[in-house]
Parts: structure tokens; sequence; C-alpha cells
């Protein structure tokens, strides 16, 4: 298991409908995230969409604990980078 170095990740998942399950589970869970593309995103995959965790209360806890959601519920998590530009 990889763990999150970032203090603002984003989660780079294989299509917009993981992104959006995704941000479902972890607001469920009290994490809140925002679906992106962006150019730091396509640099791990192409043209994959993104989940990044929103700036309040984003810290490598969270970035840990929002990853083990995410595959505990079977969503692949194709890599993880740092928010940039936000």
């Amino acid at each position: 298991m990889t763990i999150c170095m970032n203090t603002n990740c984003i989660f780079v998942l294989s299509s917009v409908t993981y992104v959006m399950k995704a941000e479902r589970l972890l607001a469920s869970a009290g994490i809140y995230s925002t679906p992106v593309k962006t150019g730091e995103v396509a640099k791990v995959r192409g043209c994959g969409y993104g989940l990044a965790l929103n700036d309040s209360g984003s810290n490598m806890v969270n970035c840990n604990k929002a990853k083990a959601i995410i595959e505990r519920n079977g969503i692949n998590i194709l890599g993880v980078t740092e928010a940039k530009d936000r």
C-alpha cells in the first residue's frame, strides 16, 4: 500500500463515473473533495480524471484515510499527485 505524502492530494481515477462515486463515498465519511481534470492528472495517466481533497482539512491523515475508503470500495486509484494551481 502506497502512503500519501502530499498535503493537497489528487487521486487519479480511470473515469468520471469513479470520480463521482468516490466523491460521494468520501463525503459520507466527512471528507470533502472536488472532481478535477488538470495537467497534473494527465501526467499520471493520459486524460484521466481526478478527485482533489478540499483545502479545509486536507492533510496527510485525510489523504491516507480517503485513499483507504476509495480502495475499500473497489475503486482503483491509478496514482496520487499533488494539487497545484488551485
